[in-house]
């Protein structure tokens, strides 16, 4: 936390962002305001997440797509097959 409060939230006060910086990562509330062009991926044993974090997530009403996976820690399939060609789905179109 030190890094954030003495570089990240001074950087960013100083370039114009009023807002409380610890909401801005918080998924419950970035998923209520989102539209269908974000989509959140998340492991069930992510072990940086809060107990039952995941569940949480997916019962928020959300225009976005969410993706709970059984396993994987975090970062587990960052490298995997299927996580690549999923990203990279997501731009063909854009």
């Amino acid at each position: 936390t030190r890094y954030f409060h003495v570089l990240t939230e001074p950087y960013w006060k100083l370039h114009g962002y009023n807002g409380d910086l610890m909401d801005a990562g918080e998924i419950k509330k970035l998923l209520q305001i989102t539209d269908s062009s974000v989509e959140v991926i998340l492991t069930m044993n992510d072990p940086l997440n809060r107990t039952y974090a995941a569940e949480e997530v997916a019962k928020i009403s959300t225009n976005s797509a969410v993706v709970l996976l059984s396993r994987g820690g975090h970062l587990g399939y960052a490298n995997s097959l299927w996580t690549k060609t999923h990203l990279l789905s997501l731009f063909e179109n854009r």
